[in-house]
C-alpha cells in the first residue's frame, strides 16, 4: 500500500515529487484561502489514511477559491515567498497536464494560468513540462535507484574558480560537465551559503 494515489504511478518520479513537494503551505502566514486550494490537491493526490482528520487536511473541488486578480486569494500569494509561489504553480501544472479527470485539470489549469498571469508569465507547455520533469535516463548503469543509498557516485559541485576579470560570456563559465563556476556565481552562491 501507499499513501499516494493511483493515478500517479502513470507520471514521471520527477512529476510526482513536484506534486508531493507543492502540498505543504507557507510558513511565513497564515493563508486561508491557499489551505483549501492545498487541501482540494492533497485530496487529488493522497490516499485518506486517518479517519479523524479527512474534512481537516483534505477539501473538495466546491470549496476551492477562484483566482481573480486583487481577489483573497491573489492577496494572499502576493505575500507568500517566491520559492513556495513556484512550487505551488508547479504542483497545479502537474495536475493539469496529468491528471485523468477533466474537471479536475480544468480547475487545476484555471488556477495555474491565474498564477502564471499574476506573475505575467506565460504557462509552460505540457512538452515543456515533459522535458523538464520528464524521467531521467542518464542515471549511470542506464537504471533508477531505489534510493539514496543505491546512488553510485553522487554528482558533487566543484569548488568556484575566479575568472580573470570575469566579463566571460556565462557558457564560457559554466561548462556542465566540468562543474565550474565564474566569480560572479561563486558570490552568488556564497551569499546563499550563507544565509
Amino acid at each position: 500500500m501507499t499513501v499516494l494515489q493511483k493515478w500517479l504511478e502513470a507520471i514521471p518520479l520527477r512529476m510526482q515529487s513536484t506534486l508531493v513537494l507543492s502540498l505543504r503551505g507557507p510558513d511565513t502566514h497564515r493563508c486561508p484561502e491557499i489551505k483549501k486550494v492545498q487541501r482540494w490537491m492533497r485530496g487529488l493526490v493522497f490516499v485518506p489514511g486517518n479517519p479523524d482528520n479527512v474534512n481537516e487536511f483534505m477539501a473538495p473541488l466546491s470549496e476551492v477559491p477562484a483566482l481573480v486578480e486583487k481577489g483573497p486569494l491573489a492577496r494572499e500569494l502576493e505575500f507568500t515567498t517566491q520559492h513556495f509561489y513556484s512550487h505551488l504553480m508547479h504542483g497545479l501544472e502537474v495536475i493539469t497536464y496529468k491528471h485523468p479527470d477533466a474537471d479536475t485539470a480544468v480547475k487545476a489549469s484555471e488556477l495555474c494560468w491565474g498564477m502564471c498571469d499574476l506573475l505575467h508569465l506565460q504557462m509552460e507547455t505540457p512538452e515543456g513540462m515533459q522535458e523538464r520533469l520528464g524521467t531521467r535516463t542518464d542515471w549511470k548503469d542506464g537504471r533508477q535507484p531505489k534510493s539514496f543509498e543505491d546512488v553510485e557516485d553522487p554528482v558533487t559541485v566543484a569548488e568556484p574558480h575566479v575568472c580573470d576579470g570575469c566579463p566571460k560570456a556565462l557558457d564560457d563559465c559554466f561548462p556542465e560537465t566540468m562543474g565550474t563556476f565564474c566569480s560572479i556565481k561563486a558570490g552568488v552562491l556564497e551569499r546563499e551559503r550563507n544565509r
